[in-house]
């Protein structure tokens, strides 16, 4: 019972685990590491989630196949790398009251992760491009109230325990403005892009060529949870695998959540210019095993002969007073849609310069909250040595993405913010991205 019926400790506490797991979307792990300026640059499987169209393009590999892409990314305003990396651990007064703003400044805590498992694509003369992907994507948001996140970062020295003022209050009262979201989903992406209009120029100058893509995905819902907290009450759903807020992770067997989305593209080549336009994420997925949680009680109640307000001892508090909690009928969740507009302009075959603006269509969970300005330069070394440089600008400040390929099979480490792992970003995106495997034929 205890596990049903621990909504408030579910809601303060979800998120720690994942503090270290998540990536800001760019689009994927390989956008990352190309500096975040990638709709009219990448090409092959690298284009699932970009922009489709770019399979169409001459310069495709015939074959292009990848094997475990990692991104993980952490944003915040307030929230340096160094704090970040000790979450595991134990935290200082210091890293504390860093977490406590970050949480309780207006957007939060944003975070997202993405495992590609393997990604491939090929080419069809006269035909066009084909890929092929499956992933997992982890989505989180975390906003707290002043009171909520000094309960879940002090526990038994939370100021309750000292001010009858505040114990005396209902937990919505002292907790609202928070609100927590959670959401585990697997895709399964099938891309198609191809020419629209070839046109060779004069003596292999002025040519202009045009191409569409569509991306179509199958995803499995495998957990999601969200509370929202009001000055009134506090209510929450959560639909997993199975009936128990305790537990989340499905399979694409017992998955309470089915849904699909379209990825669209154009895309452009002019010369050593290309160009770029796409609209990724447009559509859903529908959750059943929901249950609904009503909670409401004083603080007094609720931490009454309890040393920690994370580990509340359901003996001494009556059941009925705190939790109303029963199944709750099915509901549809948005995938995060993004507008994508890119250039890429190569001068000659060592360096690249390219740009993107990024604009969230809603506030589905996982989306950017603001817009997003890149521009970025690569440099092709010999051998497959490529290292990747840029400039990003959102209300979150300004950016360094840098990334770097190493050898032909293109093993990949990189970061959305080289600044912020170096402590050096007040308003940081704390981020890493990782690929083991990438070969082309």
């Amino acid at each position: 019972m205890k596990s049903k019926t621990s909504l408030i400790t579910l809601a303060l506490l979800a998120f720690t685990p994942i503090f270290l797991n998540a990536q800001i979307d760019f689009g994927s792990a390989s956008s990352t590491v190309n500096g975040g300026a990638v709709t009219a640059k990448l090409k092959d499987w690298m284009a699932i989630g970009v922009n489709p169209a770019n399979l169409g393009w001459d310069e495709n590999h015939k074959f292009s196949i990848s094997i475990l892409n990692l991104g993980m990314d952490a944003q915040a305003n307030s929230l340096d790398f160094p704090t970040l990396f000790h979450l595991s651990g134990s935290l200082t007064n210091s890293d504390k009251q860093k977490l406590e703003n970050c949480l309780s400044t207006p957007p939060g805590l944003l975070v997202n992760s993405e495992f590609n498992w393997i990604s491939g694509s090929f080419n069809i003369n006269k035909i066009g491009g084909f890929a092929i992907g499956i992933s997992d994507k982890v989505m989180g948001r975390a906003t707290l109230s002043r009171t909520a996140a000094n309960a879940l970062l002090y526990g038994i020295n939370f100021q309750a325990y000292a001010d009858s003022a505040i114990t005396m209050k209902s937990i919505s009262n002292e907790l609202a403005g928070s609100s927590i979201a959670y959401s585990h989903l697997r895709e399964l992406n099938i891309d198609y892009g191809r020419s629209l209009l070839h046109n060779e120029g004069y003596a292999g100058r002025n040519s202009f060529n045009l191409y569409a893509g569509v991306g179509l995905k199958y995803i499995w819902g495998l957990s999601d949870m969200e509370t929202q907290i009001t000055g009134s009450q506090i209510e929450g759903h959560s639909s997993m695998a199975n009936s128990d807020l305790g537990k989340s992770l499905g399979n694409m067997t017992n998955a309470p959540g089915h849904g699909f989305g379209v990825d669209l593209g154009l895309s452009a080549t002019y010369d050593k210019w290309k160009f770029g336009l796409s609209i990724t994420d447009l559509g859903f997925v529908k959750w059943k095993n929901n249950y609904k949680v009503s909670i409401d009680t004083s603080i007094a109640q609720l931490i009454a002969n309890n040393p920690n307000f994370a580990t509340i001892d359901y003996t001494s508090v009556p059941i009925s007073d705190i939790v109303q909690y029963g199944p709750g009928p099915d509901y549809t969740t948005s995938l995060p849609t993004k507008l994508k507009i890119g250039a890429d302009f190569r001068p000659v075959t060592m360096f690249e310069f390219s740009s993107d603006i990024v604009f969230p269509l809603n506030k589905a969970l996982g989306n950017i909250p603001y817009p997003y300005y890149v521009l970025a330069g690569e440099v092709h070394g010999p051998l497959g040595f490529d290292v990747n440089l840029g400039v990003a600008a959102s209300s979150y400040g300004i950016g360094i993405p840098l990334g770097v390929f190493l050898g032909p099979t293109k093993i990949y480490v990189g970061t959305g913010d080289i600044l912020s792992i170096l402590g050096l970003n007040k308003s940081p995106n704390n981020s890493l991205v990782v690929g083991v495997f990438h070969f082309d034929f």
